[in-house]
């Protein structure tokens, strides 16, 4: 979980992707703030409808139908995804994969990246096994919060703290502190540590979701992380740090301690809550 900061400024809210996003800007324009964050809520709620695996109507279920019998054509916000997912999975050695929550549910490993076929040149996208289903909890939010940022930047908005529920946030300019707090801690308990945040992205998340349900999965085997801990990532885009955070938990302390020694990724810091705080790449 994340201690957001007590810092004044402009709040805009609205519930999408199954949390509230909140912007924190500074600024003396609220009128100006104001027009600015609504577009940029409005281009979370369209993400959020984009990859709704519930909404028969989303672009994601679309392709969820019919990706396992023919090449479908997929937008370019969707095609930017799959490919984000696919160097995520390659990165991670199969460890971040969006086809694993539905296998999860059937108890079985996850199909694998390789089993999505992409063609970002024509945009098309077919998969390799006619059950194969795609979901993207495990990167949407950050993705949204990136596009969100590159909405208010358009904008003429320079300072602001945008987060995601209470586990996913994305600083612009500004200098911003954040608390980490163990997964379950209630509000008003104190940080194992604080970070300054600005032009990164914090990710802090933890294995058992709000409900107390399993809310990461282990793609090798189609079960879920081992509860009590929780993995805080650093990195440049909110969807890199979201990504990454529940692909290190899906490993477990040590193999996530192999990934941070060898992984070439620029900008990145991880941190992992379990009895305490520690460090696996200051």
């Amino acid at each position: 979980m994340l201690q957001p900061p007590t810092h004044l400024g402009h709040r805009f809210s609205r519930s999408a992707l199954g949390c509230v996003f909140e912007f924190v800007l500074p600024g003396e324009d609220e009128g100006a703030l104001a027009a600015a964050a609504g577009r940029a809520l409005d281009e979370v709620a369209r993400i959020g409808r984009l990859v709704d695996p519930e909404d028969p109507g989303s672009e994601l279920s679309r392709l969820n139908r019919l990706g396992g019998r023919r090449l479908v054509r997929v937008s370019r916000d969707l095609l930017d995804l799959l490919v984000a997912c696919g160097q995520l999975g390659l990165r991670t050695r199969g460890h971040f994969d969006p086809t694993a929550p539905a296998r999860c549910r059937q108890h079985r490993p996850a199909d694998g990246i390789g089993a999505i076929l992409v063609d970002p040149v024509r945009r098309v996208v077919r998969f390799r096994h006619p059950d194969t289903r795609l979901e993207f909890g495990g990167i949407a939010r950050g993705h949204a919060l990136d596009r969100a940022a590159a909405v208010l930047r358009a904008a003429g908005v320079a300072e602001g703290l945008l987060t995601a529920g209470p586990e996913l946030a994305l600083a612009l300019d500004g200098g911003w502190q954040l608390g980490l707090r163990p997964p379950g801690s209630p509000d008003g308990s104190p940080a194992l540590a604080h970070v300054p945040l600005r032009r990164r992205a914090l990710a802090n998340l933890a294995p058992v979701g709000a409900d107390g349900s399993p809310d990461i999965v282990r793609p090798a085997t189609g079960g879920t992380a081992r509860p009590g801990a929780a993995c805080a990532v650093i990195a440049p885009s909110a969807a890199e740090a979201e990504a990454l955070s529940c692909a290190l938990l899906a490993m477990g302390r040590r193999q996530a301690g192999r990934f941070c020694a060898t992984d070439r990724g620029q900008g990145l810091r991880v941190a992992w809550l379990e009895d305490g705080l520690r460090w696996l790449r200051p």
